[in-house]
């Protein structure tokens, strides 16, 4: 009996991450059924890159909002390694509690590139794990609420900021920005 060789497997895990990154989340994660070698090479992804379509859409906005949810925090309780890139576009989360884990989460995986835009109703309030994410080099947050902690001095390697919808007390409003070592790029639309 002749076996196929596969010769994706074989490739070095950078490429194979390249790869793997390139495709929706939901898709990586069916890789495991490939062999037990592509189990959990979702998990050592440094690029996570969340949205709606994550999980099946239907009617009723709350199932929806629980799937996602959940969906996230599995990925995240079962990642292995540094993530340096997290973004989350959808319009499903607002106010959760499980937001704060995950940035409390992504605070301890050396980030390095943060896009949060949360959808309409209530703001989310950013917890105070946000500011302890020191390797942060891009920073994107849309329809939150921004209250740094007095010990907070500033993202030093900020590149890239974009705050929108974005609500700071305003004697807070300068600390973001005013630390930054001159983003490369920055968008702000701040609400007081």
């Amino acid at each position: 009996m002749d076996f196929e060789q596969d010769l994706i497997s074989d490739l070095p895990q950078s490429i194979i991450e390249i790869i793997l990154i390139k495709l929706p989340i939901r898709d990586v994660m069916r890789t495991g059924i490939l062999s037990s070698i592509w189990r959990y090479k979702w998990a050592t992804l440094t690029q996570l890159a969340f949205d709606d379509n994550c999980v099946t859409l239907c009617n009723d906005r709350a199932i929806v909002e629980n799937k996602l949810s959940n969906f996230i925090t599995w990925c995240l309780f079962l990642h292995d390694g540094p993530i340096h890139k997290f973004y989350l576009p959808t319009s499903y989360l607002q106010c959760s509690y499980d937001i704060d884990q995950w940035l409390l989460f992504l605070s301890q995986k050396d980030i390095k590139e943060l896009v949060l835009e949360l959808g309409e109703g209530e703001w989310f309030r950013a917890p105070s794990s946000l500011f302890s994410c020191k390797n942060l080099t891009h920073l994107a947050l849309v329809r939150c609420e921004l209250d740094p902690p007095p010990s907070f001095k500033g993202f030093f390697r900020l590149k890239y900021l974009n705050l929108q919808q974005v609500l700071i007390p305003p004697d807070d409003i300068e600390c973001p920005i005013a630390s930054c070592p001159l983003p490369e790029d920055s968008n702000i639309i701040v609400l007081r």
